[in-house]
């Protein structure tokens, strides 16, 4: 039973940590941005606007980290209702036979059936735990799987020569305006700029 409610949850909580690690990085992103960039906000009074931001990203991603709270109580509780359960009908057992078995008897069973289903618990928890924290790995082994953008080998690689850029700016009677209804600004613009020229 303990089995199938870690197969019926480990998918589910698995997304939901992707979700949180993906609300994750959006935080650390502004945060980091917001650091480097505090004289520009100060003197352009976005405070609140920085503010704002970083409560939209907060929120999201306490969405998600909550939902995975809630998440893990609910296979809590369905892990110590069944184990309740398998101790209750143990022990309701224990009293149909208890004429049979000496007492000393049932108490050792008792006992090792409290340890059993404490370390069968464990190793239920345990294993959902480590597919939680699997979803990072599986990142990183998608991102090892991307192909490359461009390729590795030197053989492809385009050599410059030394003195490149190389090249001048020739403007032939060019005219510029803001827009097609406004004036001219310049008109018949003749220039031609050398290389190294500034």
């Amino acid at each position: 039973i303990l089995e199938r409610i870690r197969r019926f949850f480990s998918p589910a909580i698995r997304d939901i940590k992707r979700l949180e690690s993906l609300g994750r990085s959006p935080i650390y992103s502004h945060i980091c941005a917001t650091i480097q960039g505090i004289p520009l906000i100060r003197s352009y009074g976005a405070q609140t606007m920085c503010t704002r931001n970083f409560s939209y990203y907060l929120d999201e991603h306490s969405r998600a980290f909550s939902l995975m709270l809630t998440m893990n109580r609910w296979l809590a509780m369905r892990i110590e209702s069944v184990v309740a359960t398998f101790i209750g009908l143990l022990t309701f057992s224990m009293f149909l036979v208890h004429r049979n078995l000496p007492v000393s008897d049932l108490g050792l069973i008792l006992a090792y059936s409290f340890t059993l289903m404490g370390s069968v618990q464990w190793i239920v928890r345990l294993t959902v735990d480590v597919m939680m924290q699997m979803t990072s790995t599986e990142r990183v082994i998608e991102y090892i799987d991307l192909k490359p953008e461009e390729s590795s080998t030197s053989d492809q690689l385009v050599i410059l020569p030394p003195r490149w850029p190389i090249g001048s700016i020739v403007f032939d009677n060019m005219s510029f305006r803001y827009s097609d209804d406004s004036s001219w600004v310049l008109s018949n613009i003749n220039i031609s700029i050398e290389p190294g020229e500034k």
